[in-house]
């Protein structure tokens, strides 16, 4: 990301848990009043303090992006965080970045000056300091990534096929995958379990994987890949060649691509990979679950919320009914 180094470590931190929030200070044995500086309401948490705090929304809500975090069940604020940056485009993830900044420095004036910064000013010095940033670095040659924002039909013959993988606990993803024709008609779903780290990034690389895996198996020669995580499609496309791993799987992937008769991986937006997204969060079970007929009618919703299954299609045999692959 193009940011000032200062924010870079500021990000690396908060990413990591090091914010010296009221309650982290506490925790290391330092007696100090745990409450909120900002609504003397709530104890500083750092999800209280960059997302449930009043004037932590107030800030998101003036912000260019516009919105309010809005997290899954049981998910943290690191978590969602965690999710943003590998899926994100740069632009989006500055402004997430200057407006957690943001929060944090309207806070310390406030502790340590006694001092109210008007948000007004904190986020028209951010804007100025993005595209400052972003007028030095212009003249590099480096591309990036074309993005689509919404799922769109294959072209010909051609399988299209998203993949997303949600977080279940530290160490375990679910995924979901699914394969859709040119006509938007549904050829296939699948949910399963990955055990991984807590790393984004390497579970939807490993979803990927296993889902070119499938695609293989059931004799899918021409397709098209779709995934939100863009630091997989970069890593994909630009080539890893480290020894972590994550590029263990991206070369993996990199050699299962050429069995393929054509074969493309490119980044979606959320929006684009909703289908796959609610697979993985609300299909998965202890075993790995396919269907080829008989989908479930919330994917049906979804689906047809595309604009790509005829309105007739709720008249087929779509029931609850699934298959296992064992």
């Amino acid at each position: 990301m193009t940011l000032p180094p200062k924010i870079k470590v500021f990000l690396w931190r908060l990413c990591h848990g090091a914010i010296a929030s009221s309650l982290n200070i506490h925790r290391r044995g330092v007696q100090c009043d745990v409450y909120c500086v900002n609504c003397c309401d709530k104890v500083e948490s750092v999800s209280h303090l960059f997302l449930s705090c009043p004037l932590a929304k107030e800030c998101w809500f003036a912000s260019p992006l516009g919105f309010f975090p809005m997290l899954e069940n049981q998910e943290s604020f690191l978590d969602w965080l965690w999710d943003r940056l590998a899926r994100d485009s740069e632009e989006t993830l500055c402004w997430i970045a200057m407006v957690c900044w943001t929060i944090w420095q309207r806070r310390n004036a406030l502790v340590f000056d006694q001092k109210t910064i008007p948000l007004e000013d904190s986020l028209s010095q951010a804007a100025r300091l993005l595209k400052d940033l972003k007028e030095v670095n212009n003249s590099s040659t480096e591309t990036t990534t074309p993005s689509l924002v919404l799922w769109q039909p294959p072209s010909g013959s051609t399988i299209k096929i998203n993949s997303d993988a949600a977080k279940i606990s530290d160490n375990e993803w679910s995924v979901g995958v699914v394969a859709r024709d040119g006509m938007g008609d549904l050829i296939f779903i699948a949910a399963s379990k990955i055990q991984a780290p807590n790393d984004p990034s390497l579970a939807e690389a490993l979803a990927i994987r296993w889902t070119m895996g499938i695609a293989y198996h059931n004799n899918l020669m021409d397709v098209a890949f779709e995934t939100d995580c863009l630091v997989v499609v970069n890593s994909f496309h630009n080539g890893s060649k480290d020894a972590s791993s994550f590029d263990n799987v991206v070369q993996d992937c990199e050699y299962l691509s050429k069995t393929f008769n054509s074969f493309t991986l490119t980044h979606v937006k959320r929006d684009g990979n909703n289908v796959a997204h609610h697979v993985a969060k609300a299909l998965h079970s202890a075993e790995t679950e396919f269907w080829f007929s008989n989908f479930p009618s919330s994917v049906l919703n979804l689906v047809h919320n595309d604009a790509l299954i005829p309105k007739g299609a709720e008249s087929r045999d779509y029931g609850e009914k699934k298959g296992s692959m064992k």
